[in-house]
């Protein structure tokens, strides 16, 4: 019987709380997750692994980069580039947590096909040469957002994908 009275006090309290004092409470609860859950922090790997991670993020860059100054020799306007922020960080997930879920085949190559659909379609209708149904400044966080939510759905998650669908949104690319 106490139990039961102790368990509706509580709930006519979180009744009471005003949706300032809620937002507060759940704002500390999220901040205090930075200290851990109890768990360890990540551990450093072998030397071995750190050489092998930083000769083989360096090869996958450089190529990439090769890549990227070949086809964009004659498009020096800036149209054109393979190299962007996102591939620093889809090298850091391949060569530096190979075992991670994000950083497998089918989510690396799944997600970025997705990311640049969505990146596409909407630059379509954000972009003043083609359709501005939407402002420039709302598509930089809906083109991220629906990657997100897409890949989630489809378990093909991995963050590389959405860094590159904001950033594309992020630059008004003109027509040719």
């Amino acid at each position: 019987g106490g139990e039961v009275g102790l368990e509706e006090e509580e709930g006519k309290q979180k009744e009471r709380r005003s949706l300032g004092e809620r937002c507060c409470r759940w704002c500390v609860r999220w901040l205090l997750k930075m200290r851990g859950q109890g768990g360890q922090p990540a551990q450093g790997q072998d030397w071995i692994f750190t050489l092998w991670a930083t000769v083989g993020s360096f090869l996958g860059l450089l190529l990439a980069s090769g890549i990227d100054e070949f086809v964009s020799q004659p498009y020096r306007g800036g149209r054109l580039t393979v190299l962007i922020a996102s591939v620093g960080a889809l090298a850091t997930l391949i060569f530096a947590a190979p075992a991670s879920p994000f950083a497998q085949p089918r989510n690396v190559i799944g997600a970025h096909i997705i990311a640049s659909v969505v990146a596409l379609l909407v630059d379509y209708i954000s972009n003043p040469f083609y359709a501005p149904i939407i402002p420039q400044w709302i598509a930089q966080t809906l083109s991220p957002a629906l990657v997100i939510g897409i890949t989630a759905k489809l378990g093909l998650t991995h963050p590389p994908a959405g860094a590159a669908a904001l950033l594309y949104a992020s630059q008004v690319i003109q027509p040719p």
